[in-house]
């Protein structure tokens, strides 16, 4: 069923005819479009007030393109974009998902704006930078300072900001892709790294990036991140390291490093010192039980019975070492141990390590070829890799059996070092015992 009408009020703009819309039932005035195409009759989207579609441009979903912005060429708004202000939209661009864009913005080319990002200024391309009137580098959130760890796994975001103008004088935005394939990270003597000194950028942040980063602001200029890691064998110390930063628009060179007499730069850093790879020992390693004996058995609610012993594993708490993420094998009973009617289970849980208190976890425990039985239980009672160790009795005749061993599993610091670990019950069987391999 239509929503909108095209009504007989016509303009012209730019060589095209213009039709000016109207709701079905409210009969109020939309904006402007050249024909359906431009405007789909499914959904909540819709042209308001002196907005302009043409050409292939399509707006779907619960996108919403009003006030004076203008969308043509093969330009798609979609999901719960809204397009408003004075902006332009052309060409192949893409709005999506809860985008806004507004003001005096300008997207073009392939550009695709999504998730919740804002744009109010025009996004052009490094093509159409004519100069540049700031150039900075920051490390983390806005930093000047700051570690990195020479293991190859950690990743240092490093920020670069500038701020670019067109030949007539107009501030443009350019997007985080086009900075990192036009802009290089360089040495005080404005020289790329190799890759003999170990370092490596890239824009796809991994499992360790550190510091986490807040929140980006809008910002009046344009910014990229490089995730910068490190990998070197460091029988000789190196203390630390600095970052410059360097481009080139239309032949003219800007860089940090050194002072640039044909632009206002100066010397501008970020210091990085130097960590090397971590080597873990036991003295490192926390661990903490708590015991439950009140517990939901086959959605049963027991008690006094049976007894749950978590055990949580994670770095000591310190300034320092913080545990990142934790690698094993989930769900495994990894040791059973019977003694007449005493039956113990050792098993991993999930790999998720932060406290949440409300958060449950189920283990089916299938200690006999026709007998199993699922235990319910908090799993993030505090943070670090939890452990189960589940003891019950059942009355039946004297008998002993025994099956499994230990466990292999790995704990990572917020820097990607690793601790490899092995957990197996005491000689007791009475609590789990946790050791860094040698």
């Amino acid at each position: 069923m239509s929503k909108y009408n095209i009504t007989n009020e016509t303009k012209v703009h730019n060589g095209v005819t213009l039709h000016k819309i109207e709701r079905v039932y409210t009969k109020t005035p939309g904006g402007w479009l050249e024909s359906e195409k431009n405007l789909s009759q499914e959904g909540n989207c819709f042209i308001r007030d002196n907005a302009m579609v043409y050409g292939n441009a399509r707006v779907t979903g619960n996108a919403v393109v009003s006030e004076d912005a203008e969308v043509y060429g093969d330009a798609i708004i979609r999901d719960n974009a809204k397009v408003y202000g004075k902006t332009i939209i052309n060409d192949h661009a893409i709005i999506e998902h809860n985008a806004q864009i507004y003001g005096y913005a300008k997207i073009t080319g392939n550009t695709i704006v999504s998730n919740d990002e804002s744009v109010f200024e025009y996004i052009g391309t490094w093509d159409e930078i004519d100069y540049i009137e700031r150039l900075d580098i920051y490390v983390g959130n806005d930093d000047k300072k700051g570690i990195i760890c020479s293991n190859g796994y950690h990743q240092m975001p490093i920020k670069v900001y500038f701020e670019a103008f067109d030949k007539d004088k107009k501030r443009i935005k350019v997007r985080s892709s086009d900075i990192f394939n036009h802009i290089r990270i360089v040495d005080s003597k404005n020289k790329p790294f190799t890759d003999a000194e170990g370092f490596s950028f890239t824009q796809e942040a991994g499992g360790f990036v550190y510091p986490k980063l807040r929140s980006p602001m809008n910002m009046i200029g344009s910014s990229c991140y490089f995730y910068a890691s490190l990998d070197l064998n460091l029988d000789k110390k190196i203390e630390y390291v600095r970052l410059f930063v360097q481009c080139t628009v239309n032949g003219k060179e800007y860089t940090t490093a050194i002072e640039n007499t044909e632009s206002l730069f100066v010397q501008n850093f970020v210091t990085l010192y130097v960590y090397p790879r971590r080597v873990f020992s036991q003295n490192d390693i926390d661990v903490t039980s708590v015991t439950e004996t009140e517990l939901v058995k086959d959605d049963f609610y027991i008690e006094g019975r049976d007894v749950l012993k978590k055990y949580y594993v994670r770095f000591k708490n310190n300034e320092k070492f913080i545990t990142n993420s934790a690698s094993y094998q989930t769900n495994n009973i990894f040791y059973f141990k019977q003694m007449a009617s005493s039956k113990h289970c050792y098993s991993s849980t999930d790999l998720f390590i932060t406290e949440d208190k409300k958060a449950l976890f189920t283990m089916t425990f299938n200690y006999k070829s026709n007998q199993s039985f699922s235990i319910t239980s908090t799993n993030h009672d505090m943070s670090g890799l939890c452990f189960w160790h589940y003891a019950f009795w059942e009355r039946e005749d004297f008998y002993y059996h025994e099956w499994g061993n230990k466990m292999d599993f790995i704990l990572y610091d917020q820097y990607g070092n690793k601790a490899d670990m092995v957990v197996q019950p005491d000689e007791s069987n009475k609590k789990l015992s946790f050791h860094v391999k040698e």
